[in-house]
């Protein structure tokens, strides 16, 4: 009784076995195939960001020995320079804030104005005023393919738009966003025009 009853045992051991092994890989495929587990979000979302990315560097990255690229407009960067001085709009001081013009300052991690309604077909400049390297990196790559490289401490990035529109950046490696807003061409806030709303 004793032999038959051990002999059960191993062999329903060996079932049990036999079934876990099939079910582990289905288990794993199930994981990644899209359902609602914490594999599939992790991998669905790192295959995301790198689709929309589209050659962009990832953001958070260092402003350190980047190579600039720009394939919407224009740009270039100024060497750095220890007497870089605080720019101003037709001798108006730079508002944190909203503020027409075409230059934009960077200090202490953030850029100034946070959103510069510019005249299109007219250089924007970047003036780095901190004592790093910073870099700005315009956010929908896929459309708007512009990174400035490395700005050096006292340098300029200088970008001429090809035409209108909103366009959002961010400072690296502070992560700051803001946005610049391109009036058509043929006149906008920074030469004096109107933006359209009054």
């Amino acid at each position: 009784m004793r032999l038959h009853l051990g002999f059960r045992r191993r062999r329903a051991a060996t079932l049990f076995g036999t079934v876990l092994m099939l079910s582990l890989p289905a288990l794993g495929l199930a994981a990644c195939g899209g359902g609602a587990g914490a594999g599939s979000s992790q991998q669905s979302s790192t295959t995301t960001s790198s689709d929309k990315l589209v050659g962009a560097q990832p953001k958070g990255q260092s402003a350190t020995n980047a190579p600039m690229r720009v394939s919407y407009g224009t740009g270039s960067i100024g060497a750095a320079d220890p007497t870089t001085t605080l720019p101003n709009e037709q001798g108006q001081t730079i508002q944190p804030g909203l503020n027409p013009g075409q230059n934009i300052i960077i200090k202490a991690g953030r850029v100034f104005p946070q959103e510069l309604q510019s005249s299109g077909g007219t250089p924007v400049v970047w003036y780095n005023l901190t004592k790093s390297p910073q870099r700005i990196i315009f956010d929908d790559f896929k459309f708007y393919p512009v990174d400035s490289g490395t700005i050096p401490p006292g340098g300029t990035f200088t970008w001429t738009p090809p035409n209108g529109g909103p366009v959002s950046y961010t400072l690296e490696p502070s992560g700051f966003v803001a946005k610049v807003f391109v009036n058509p061409t043929g006149g906008g806030p920074g030469l004096g025009g109107n933006s359209g709303g009054t």
